[in-house]
């Protein structure tokens, strides 16, 4: 199953009324966004045309994520007319006022920036915000995550990590690895270490620490080592395979990128390392509707033991057992699918 041409035409198309909110045009407030497109076909973004861009009119899109206490603030790009063109670039201010607002950011506010790429050696463009304005604020969720304390001086302190890809971004020069509830830009001298690997692998990474910047707290991979990255398992292994998973059941809330609730099965492991499947259906309209329906309904009659879990909802009181076909089509895809061939495949006990 083509899941990256197929949801786009399924939910766009047959699915009108859940279309992607905001998938066909950044936010704006009056300058027509431009597209970006580059000129070689293997890099889908022109990032000169984007700082063009931020230079003069600004430009629209969403904050990915905002980590107070690190100073992560990330700000999503999306292509006007395909949802699933995007660029994640992270946002830091010259400016101590604009530094104020952008610390208060939280995951799916609304923004239109104005500034310039920082001219540093840096992997991945940051974006030396001039100017912030909120376009809307995000009123979803009102849960407020405590991020693990510790964690940081626990990574800081040592030089070996076990976790999972978040992004591989410029062809391996970056990777983004997830710990815990936290996340940690790791530069990358030998690209051909991660240029093969997809989000949601579960790696072992030897590291050193890089001190500048002070924060967020940097990693580059110890390319000295004896085996810098380590792949403990590799989630496209066993695409398109019948498995069966059982976990407690997620559910992602609705968002400014999509209009109704995503449901999924959690699994987790000794080393602490999760994975969210989306349990759905693409090509059964009937049974898609259906697993929605099942699970909502189970969700909103124990929705009391519901924990909120960074960007989702965690209910360990419903326990799944789902047999499917799993389902991982791109190495950016930011979770794996479980699809079952019917509603009787999804089994729920109440623990």
């Amino acid at each position: 199953m083509k899941l990256s041409i197929l949801a786009s035409l399924f939910i766009t198309t047959l699915f009108p009324t859940l279309a992607l909110a905001q998938g066909h045009s950044n936010p704006t407030t009056g300058t027509a966004q431009v597209v970006c497109e580059s000129a070689d076909p293997e890099v889908e973004v022109d990032m000169d045309c984007i700082e063009e861009q931020l230079k003069t009119t600004g430009i629209g899109g969403w904050v990915h994520a905002s980590v107070k206490d690190q100073l992560v603030m990330v700000f999503t790009w999306r292509r006007p007319g395909n949802f699933f063109v995007n660029v994640q670039l992270p946002m830091v201010s010259e400016d101590p006022n604009i530094m104020k607002q952008l610390v208060e950011l939280r995951r799916h506010d609304q923004i239109e920036i104005k500034g310039e790429f920082f001219k540093n050696e840096a992997p991945i463009n940051h974006i030396n915000v001039t100017d912030l304005k909120i376009v809307k604020k995000y009123e979803g969720v009102d849960d407020v995550y405590e991020y693990d304390p510790q964690l940081p001086t626990t990574i800081l302190n040592s030089s070996q990590l076990i976790g999972k890809v978040h992004i591989v971004a410029n062809g391996g020069r970056v990777l983004v690895v997830e710990v815990g509830d936290r996340v940690y830009p790791v530069f990358n001298e030998n690209p051909g270490l991660a240029q093969d690997l997809f989000r949601n692998d579960k790696i072992e990474l030897n590291y050193q620490v890089q001190f500048l910047p002070m924060r967020p707290s940097h990693l580059m991979v110890d390319t000295e080592s004896d085996e810098p990255i380590r792949v403990l398992e590799r989630i496209e292994d066993g695409h398109g395979t019948e498995i069966t998973l059982t976990g407690p059941l997620v559910m992602f809330p609705k968002s400014p990128q999509i209009k109704f609730n995503v449901f999924a099965l959690r699994t987790e492991d000794a080393d602490q390392v999760s994975r969210n499947f989306t349990i759905v259906n693409f090509e059964d309209i009937d049974l898609f509707f259906a697993i929605r329906d099942k699970l909502q309904a189970t969700w909103d009659q124990y929705v009391a033991s519901a924990q909120y879990d960074r960007n989702k909802y965690v209910n360990r009181k419903i326990l799944l057992k789902v047999t499917g076909t799993k389902n991982v089509v791109s190495p950016t895809q930011a979770n794996p699918q479980v699809v079952p061939a019917s509603i009787d495949d999804i089994e729920i006990i109440i623990q």
